[in-house]
């Protein structure tokens, strides 16, 4: 039976060196996960990612977050396609920066 989930997920904790004292500075959390699901006996999928980084800063929040969710039609297996997806980038510091984008591509491969 063929796998028609995919689910990726990652955490990650950032560690920084102070140039000064080559300490530890700051520690910075951030991670993302996609998740997809492929059609059986179509040419169509869908898939969704989440990803976040939260600077362990002090004031305000300095988090940046980004959802987004796509759709990929299969002309020749992977070599050929025509995906389309839709994210939001937030920004907690300054909420004015925040954008929304809506792309199409096509990829051929040879």
């Amino acid at each position: 039976m063929k796998r028609h989930w995919t689910l990726i997920a990652i955490a990650a904790l950032i560690l920084t060196l102070s140039p000064s004292t080559m300490v530890l500075a700051d520690d910075h959390v951030g991670g993302w996960g996609e998740g997809g699901y492929l059609f059986p006996n179509k040419k169509s999928e869908i898939a969704v990612r989440l990803a976040t980084i939260s600077p362990d800063i002090s004031g305000a929040s300095m988090d940046e977050t980004e959802t987004g969710i796509a759709y990929s039609y299969y002309l020749a297996k992977h070599n050929h396609k025509i995906q389309a997806d839709y994210r939001q980038l937030e920004y907690d510091a300054d909420p004015t920066q925040d954008t929304n984008e809506f792309r199409v591509q096509l990829q051929v491969a040879f």
